[in-house]
């Protein structure tokens, strides 16, 4: 019965064993998996972090281009409506004939007078049943005089000029 009892407590010792290393494997499974938990809340935290701090450093970046576009607005409209005030008291001040400040082309009176002969010309041309207009004198081909061609005696006796033939 000793070997009987030998056996059963050798057996026993094994379920015992056995038991408790299962118990051992099963809370370290259950650490590692809470640490995975915690592992995977920290990413998610973190993930949102960058989400937040890329939106705030867009709209700092737009804000700071808003700004830079308006001071410039803001700095150009003043240019456009105020001018430096000549003298030895020079200030800038507002103009209030900024408009006219730069010189305008004289608009003349009556029309330029040679076109005012060229529409005469034109309206001579249409009245006269839409003929062609003669063609000025500088125009024309020049009709030179003909020089009468001089008789030469022959001296050579052949009626070649140049002894050709």
């Amino acid at each position: 019965m000793n070997r009987v009892a030998l056996v059963l407590v050798i057996a026993v010792l094994l379920v015992v064993l056995i038991a408790v290393s299962s118990i051992t494997s099963s809370a370290a499974q259950i650490a590692a998996s809470k640490a995975a938990i915690e592992a995977a809340r920290a990413a998610q935290v973190a993930a949102g972090g960058q989400a937040v701090s890329g939106v705030l450093l867009t709209l700092t970046l737009l804000a700071v281009v808003l700004t830079w576009l308006a001071a410039l607005t803001i700095i150009a409209y003043s240019l456009y409506k105020r001018r430096w005030a000549p003298g030895p008291n020079a200030y800038w001040r507002r103009t209030e004939t900024q408009r006219t400040a730069v010189p305008r082309p004289a608009v003349p009176q009556q029309p330029d007078p040679l076109q005012q002969l060229v529409q005469l010309e034109m309206l001579r041309y249409l009245r006269d049943g839409q003929k062609q207009p003669p063609v000025p004198q500088y125009l024309q081909q020049p009709t030179w005089p003909r020089l009468p061609v001089e008789q030469h005696d022959d001296h050579d006796g052949d009626d070649d000029e140049w002894g050709l033939g």
